[in-house]
């Protein structure tokens, strides 16, 4: 089972817990309303890229037709897809040529996953025939208190994850030898992807997030540091800040960690249980 699926798999696990009247249907036009870029590697974007961002999605509209093609009012920007047929998949994939694509609905706001970029949409229209329905993902804090606040002891020895002989991994999927590391963090990422909620997102902030999988498989130590980016003069010059909208996003950073508790086999070290340090760090961008 990919990463994707997966995580996808997780939400609808945590749905059937919770359940919410509002869904909506595939089939239609949608505009774009606003785009937020996302990168788990730090990597920034220019001041020509933002401003091709802005042009790119400025009016854009994509369309789900009936007939399952996909089409935009600008054909050039989606070339790949334009005219290509599409399909949803029993874990609400979008299907277009042979390519996934995730539209997620939150807390009111509709979002499209395109590869780094994701697009808060809005539909326009409906169509008629239209038979894919998009159930609302709801906000689910159930496990938060589990993993939230809670510490090691201080005495306590905490390994960096390349440090221990085997990483910690998932309780339900098996990782190649070669991709336990980069397996592991990619689902913690898509987790968090599919979990922020990019009407937040604002100008050029990363979010620093640190925490220990301990000798049970549980989390712990959570620390997440937000830090504004901001360039002059060619130079970026970050600055730690506190916003209200970081202090949302931190908060769905930490729900999307309580997704895996409970789902965790911690990291070995010659043969003994032991914890282990996670680093990540997610970067949004938003006009």
């Amino acid at each position: 089972m990919n990463t994707i699926k997966l995580i996808v798999l997780l939400f609808c696990i945590s749905a059937c817990t919770s359940q919410t009247e509002n869904s909506i249907t595939l089939e239609g036009k949608w505009k774009i309303t606003d785009w937020t870029y996302s990168s788990f590697v730090g990597r920034s974007l220019d001041t020509d890229e933002v401003e091709n961002m802005n042009t790119s999605f400025n009016d854009l509209i994509i369309e789900f037709n009936t007939d399952n093609t996909f089409a935009s009012n600008n054909p050039k920007f989606f070339e790949h897809l334009e005219k290509k047929t599409y399909h949803v998949s029993e874990y609400q994939e979008i299907i277009i040529d042979n390519q996934p694509y995730i539209l997620l609905l939150r807390g009111g706001n509709c979002y499209f996953f395109f590869d780094n970029i994701v697009l808060q949409l809005e539909k326009i229209k409906t169509y008629k025939g239209a038979k894919n329905k998009f159930e609302e993902i709801p906000i689910d804090n159930s496990k938060v208190a589990k993993i939230k606040d809670k510490k090691l002891s201080p005495t306590e020895t905490i390994y960096a994850i390349e440090n221990v002989t085997i990483p910690p991994k998932l309780k339900m999927t098996e990782f190649d030898d070669d991709c336990r590391i980069d397996c592991l963090y990619r689902s913690f990422q898509s987790a968090i992807k599919y979990h922020l909620d990019y009407v937040q997102a604002h100008k050029d902030t990363s979010y620093f997030i640190d925490f220990v999988i301990d000798t049970k498989g549980d989390i712990r130590n959570i620390e997440i540091k937000a830090v504004s980016n901001t360039k002059k003069r060619q130079r970026t010059i970050s600055t730690e800040t506190s916003t209200t909208e970081n202090t949302i996003l931190k908060q769905d950073i930490v729900r999307s960690l309580s997704v895996f508790h409970d789902i965790l086999l911690p990291g070995k070290k010659d043969g003994k249980n032991v914890n282990t340090q996670i680093k990540l760090e997610v970067r949004l961008i938003s006009s």
